[in-house]
């Protein structure tokens, strides 16, 4: 169970932890990648004005997509290195949070390698504003007792 609450501009609140893992392949044939440093994207020109913090626990690397929530088109993707904090400012919508993560970073396209788990928060995040003020979340994918955000484990083909 995770932790989520809501703010304005300021942020909401969740934490999460999960395991979900794909093992279709074998790392042998797989090139282990430099990490990325926390918060490299693969949409450098996304511009918002929301924000979102994500904290993740110190036993992993995390991969983080971000989804439209009602057509499913892609918005971006994060990385964020072990025991770090990603903030970032996304644009006004409705979006899921899905996740993967892992100890060995194999690049975009093979993630984490066969031990990659897989997760989803079980909510929509909608980005809104209010005025003159940007409502925003704060993330935790921490294993919290209390935690208010759900999380599920999906497949890769999911991801």
């Amino acid at each position: 169970m995770v932790v989520s609450k809501e703010d304005d501009l300021d942020t909401q609140s969740s934490s999460h932890s999960n395991s979900n893992q794909s093992n279709s392949y074998s790392d042998n044939n797989l090139e282990l990648k430099a990490l990325p440093d926390t918060g490299y994207t693969d949409n450098a020109d996304l511009k918002g004005f929301s924000p979102l913090t994500i904290k993740v626990q110190n036993s992993a690397y995390y991969w983080v997509k971000i989804d439209n929530a009602y057509t499913g088109e892609h918005l971006v993707s994060y990385f964020i290195r072990s025991g770090d904090t990603l903030n970032v400012k996304l644009p006004l919508g409705n979006y899921t949070i899905k996740y993967a993560y892992g100890q060995q970073w194999y690049g975009e396209e093979h993630l984490f390698g066969a031990s990659t788990g897989y997760a989803k928060a079980d909510k929509v995040f909608k980005f809104r504003s209010n005025g003159n003020k940007y409502n925003g979340y704060t993330v935790e994918l921490i294993t919290q007792p209390y935690g208010n955000l759900s999380t599920s484990n999906i497949n890769k083909s999911d991801f």
